[in-house]
């Protein structure tokens, strides 16, 4: 098997309904070859992560905008701690604003699946929002995120 082609399946394995994420994932390792072990491995998300990783693969511009406002937002806060000023209020204010459009997003993608919207799935989801982007690769979310450190400014 190409490596582009794993690649390609993995992307599909991602935006499956979460309860077929397990079988898909086990029926790919066996026609993997070489790559099966690592196809393996690749953990099914908790419900936050495939919510947002939903979020990602079914409205893409709404996930961009909300990436592109965090990139807004981190370089204000950069240049406020490195002495150059910012204007931090409007990009909070254009972050809050793309971070709710995506709850909303989500909110409906969750809605259209028949997936449950709890508390504790509300606040997962918002939590990794607002650490976004992270180091893993969009739309292929495994757990939920959380700012740390710097990123938490």
């Amino acid at each position: 098997m190409a490596p582009r082609r794993v690649e390609t399946e993995i992307d599909q394995l991602y935006q499956l309904p979460l309860a077929e994420f397990t079988a898909a994932r086990n029926t790919l390792a066996k026609t993997a070859g070489a790559d099966a072990a690592e196809v393996r491995k690749l953990a099914k998300p908790p419900i936050a992560a495939w919510a947002v990783n939903q979020l990602y693969w079914r409205d893409r511009a709404t996930y961009d905008r909300l990436i592109d406002a965090a990139s807004v937002r981190r370089a204000a806060h950069g240049k406020m701690l490195s002495g150059k000023g910012g204007d931090i209020a409007a990009a909070e204010q254009t972050h809050a604003t793309a971070t709710r459009k995506a709850m909303e997003a989500i909110r409906a993608l969750m809605s259209a699946s028949g997936q449950e919207m709890t508390a504790a799935t509300t606040q997962a989801v918002h939590d990794t929002l607002q650490a976004l982007p992270g180091s893993i690769t969009p739309g292929r979310l495994t757990k939920p995120l959380k700012l740390a450190g710097f990123e938490a400014l």
